[in-house]
């Protein structure tokens, strides 16, 4: 049985994916610590909460399940789409979640980490019952102004401000891991 291993670099983290064998050696690295919720939340959860979401899975696999939902949910942004392809993955078929659906499920989260830019912020839902409230702030690729070339640009840049802010929460988690065990 050959295993096929996707390796993506997060910050100074490289991360070397393949579901089943990063879940048993996250479990093992964390002597069977449960995991944790996180729910990114955005405006439309076309671009930023899904590409934090995806980035949290495969960061950290076995210590989060990561979520992502919006307020007034869109169809995927296409220029995340092909910016996420671009470094190795493939998000095209995940589907815009509104934060109502969760709110009315009951689901508990331990994290809720809003996306919503600064300017957005105050649009930024509230989820009720989660154990920590995170902000961070990302700029809005859906309204910035440019030529396709240019939009395609700054989405990149966006991609990347969230995967080097998710590489940077991991490995504050891990300190507290190491700290309380």
């Amino acid at each position: 049985m050959s295993v096929h291993i996707n390796e993506w670099h997060f910050g100074n983290f490289l991360v070397t994916r393949h579901i089943k064998v990063a879940r048993e050696f996250a479990a093992a690295e964390l002597g069977g610590v449960m995991k944790q919720r996180v729910l990114f939340v955005g405006i439309h959860n076309a671009a930023r909460s899904q590409m934090a979401e995806a980035f949290l899975n495969a960061a950290f696999p076995g210590r989060f399940e990561a979520h992502s939902a919006g307020l007034k949910p869109q169809p995927l942004n296409p220029l995340m789409i092909q910016a996420m392809r671009e470094i190795g993955f493939d998000i095209s078929q995940k589907k815009p979640k509104a934060i109502l659906d969760f709110i009315h499920s009951g689901e508990h989260f331990d994290y809720i980490i809003t996306v919503c830019d600064e300017a957005g912020g105050d649009r930024c839902p509230v989820f009720p019952g989660a154990n920590e409230r995170v902000h961070w702030g990302f700029a809005d690729p859906s309204v910035y102004q440019g030529s396709g070339d240019e939009k395609l640009a700054f989405m990149r840049h966006v991609r990347d401000e969230i995967k080097d802010q998710i590489a940077i929460w991991c490995a504050e988690q891990r300190g507290h891991l190491v700290e309380t065990s």
